[in-house]
């Protein structure tokens, strides 16, 4: 069976590489409202490209080192693919490694040379069982170059930063800008009241809790279920 959903992800990531259409119109164009694949898919793919884009840096970083070949010169399009394996592979629980492994290697085979996929198979294997151990920059030594590597932001914005905010600041401001924030709604007060709709949420989202700024808003996180089915 095709993997329709890993395939998507990576033809929005290829596209983004090649074009400066902006993500939002690449998506729209890859995955228009009301066509296959699944809402499950679709939310799959938006895992993958958004996490690959948000923790690019860090990835590289990681590929780098376990990889015998410069990243410069790696194929775009296995590059994009050895990023969406190892992004399964460190960030995403609930995707066994081998099958993040498994299925970066059905991907490679319709892009590359069978001693590419041999590539791309060793690397993510070693990747998988050693990337807790991989050797960052140290942060005391060179700031911008562990800013860039660990939290995946561009240097010239981390000097910047840096010179603006400090180390610490810029660290954590960085590190704030990764956190994935809840979501936030808006209380029909027609047709209930906060606490009511709070007490409703709490089965289907996690850390569901009322907004401070406004006293018609709720924030939640994990929803369950798509937000237009949570009644």
């Amino acid at each position: 069976m095709k993997d329709i959903a890993r395939q998507n992800a990576l033809k929005i990531l290829n596209i983004l590489d090649e074009t400066s259409k902006p993500l939002d119109a690449v998506m729209a164009e890859i995955l228009p409202d009301g066509r296959f694949p699944s809402k499950r898919d679709r939310a799959f793919i938006q895992t993958i490209v958004y996490g690959v884009l948000r923790w690019r840096g860090r990835i590289d970083w990681i590929i780098d080192h376990f990889s015998n070949i410069k990243i410069q010169r790696i194929d775009p399009k296995v590059l994009n693919i050895m990023r969406m394996g190892l992004f399964q592979i460190i960030f995403l629980d609930r995707v066994p490694v081998s099958a993040a492994v498994n299925t970066s290697v059905e991907l490679s085979k319709s892009v590359a040379e069978p001693y590419v996929v041999k590539f791309v198979n060793a690397m993510l294997r070693k990747a998988g069982s050693s990337h807790t151990n991989v050797p960052f920059p140290v942060f005391s030594k060179d700031p911008v170059a562990s800013i860039a590597a660990t939290l995946s932001f561009p240097e010239w914005l981390v000097e910047r930063w840096l010179k603006r905010f400090g180390p610490e600041e810029c660290r954590s401001l960085c590190s704030f800008i990764n956190t994935i924030p809840p979501i936030t709604v808006r209380v029909n007060d027609l047709k209930t009241d906060r606490e009511q709709l709070l007490n409703s949420l709490v089965q289907d989202t996690e850390s569901a809790t009322l907004t401070r700024c406004s006293p018609v808003g709720l924030s939640f996180v994990n929803p369950k279920l798509p937000i237009a089915n949570i009644s």
